[in-house]
């Protein structure tokens, strides 16, 4: 069980897990759609692109909910 303390830090974390598991599943449809030839963006489907901002919003987001809960909510990373 996690200290309450430490929820944000664990939201964070969980987020950039997510985050990533988004884009590496965008990378491989990428990779299987286009047979190793690229494929331009503005040709991707508007779901792709969505999925793309999201996995990219949830990768950084949890990166800044790591690092302002622990400089906020742990006491030994305090000014």
């Amino acid at each position: 069980m996690a200290v309450p303390a430490m929820y944000v830090v664990d939201a964070g974390l969980a987020a950039v897990f997510i985050g990533g598991l988004l884009l590496l599943a965008l990378a491989v449809w990428w990779s299987r759609t286009g047979d190793g030839v690229e494929i331009p963006r503005e040709r991707w489907p508007g779901l792709a692109k969505a999925a793309a901002a999201v996995g990219w919003a949830l990768f950084a987001g949890g990166i800044f909910l790591q690092i302002l809960g622990h400089f906020s909510h742990v006491g030994v990373a305090r000014w």
